[in-house]
């Protein structure tokens, strides 16, 4: 199947009006689980892949908005073809984010909005929470940082929080980036050997399960990208952070997560809040107010990350 896409990728490259421009496109390949030959394409392909359904590297995004720019402003009738493997979510993420690198669009939103009026009759193109999350975090690139990659600041992850959460929902967590797993209750040796049930434990307030390690600085350092996954009967639910770009207060309500049922789980879920102190030495114990004594870490849900 996917060499019969190829081949009609290419077929239809054949045929579009800038193909006989002598040249005049660049192919831009997102796709992680497939590569081709370039010669295809007269060589003119550059990859920026990912993983479907998920978000890239911030830096991947800044390097391929730079290198289409970079490519249509050689000649004015230069055109860029960008695809993944269906051509709506990361497409979407990779277009919006240039339509606003070259100043068509003033927000992501209305660049996100264009896009999904164009892409699907349905308007539903670019609608993974996380990715739309994305292409806002570029254009706070481009607002703050004039389009340029920052320094990832380290944080270390404390615990969470399940707000309105019944007593039968008790998930189990991975917390992971692009080079792999930072930690899974499924593996570490303090809750490897327990049902998710008896490591979730509940706050002073009602309908507030929290977990945390007790005696542990916390779950894991994340810096830059990072990806929380909840894994539980009802349905696994994620959603793609970056420590840069974070506020140093967020809520994370059910529509700011990843694939999951929202029939089923937004009516449990309710709000989840995660807390992120400083991690290192300059961060002093005493800023973060005692949740419960056991557990050691703030009654608000903020992130607060340290340079």
């Amino acid at each position: 199947m996917a060499t019969i896409c190829l081949e009609l990728l290419a077929a239809a490259a054949a045929d579009l009006p800038f193909a006989d421009m002598l040249g005049k496109y660049k192919v831009y390949n997102l796709c992680s689980e497939r590569l081709y030959d370039a010669s295809l394409f007269e060589g003119k392909v550059a990859c920026f892949p990912f993983d479907d359904h998920n978000c890239p590297p911030i830096q991947l995004v800044i390097s391929f908005c730079q290198s289409a720019y970079s490519w249509l402003k050689e000649d004015i009738e230069n055109v860029v073809v960008i695809h993944c493997k269906a051509g709506k979510a990361r497409t979407g993420l990779m277009i919006s984010s240039l339509l606003v690198y070259l100043k068509f669009f003033p927000t992501a939103e209305e660049s996100i909005e264009y896009y999904n009026q164009k892409r699907c009759v349905d308007g539903k193109g670019l609608i993974l929470p996380s990715q739309i999350r994305y292409v806002k975090y570029f254009e706070r690139i481009l607002i703050y940082f004039n389009g340029e990659n920052q320094p990832p600041r380290r944080c270390m992850l404390r615990g969470f929080r399940l707000h309105r959460c019944p007593y039968w929902i008790r998930p189990s967590i991975t917390v992971s980036n692009h080079n792999g797993v930072l930690f899974s209750t499924k593996k570490h040796p303090r809750t490897k050997e327990l049902m998710p049930e008896d490591f979730w434990f509940s706050a002073p307030r009602k309908g507030i399960m929290v977990f945390a390690l007790p005696g542990e600085p916390g779950l894991a350092e994340v810096a830059g990208d990072f990806k929380i996954q909840f894994h539980d009967r009802q349905g696994d639910f994620y959603c793609w952070l970056n420590t840069t770009m974070m506020e140093n207060r967020v809520t994370l309500n059910p529509t700011d997560f990843d694939d999951f049922d929202k029939e089923v789980v937004v009516t449990w879920i309710g709000n989840l809040s995660v807390d992120i102190p400083v991690s290192g030495e300059d961060y002093p114990e005493t800023q973060s107010a005692s949740l419960c004594p056991t557990f050691g870490f703030g009654l608000n849900p903020i992130y607060e990350c340290g340079n």
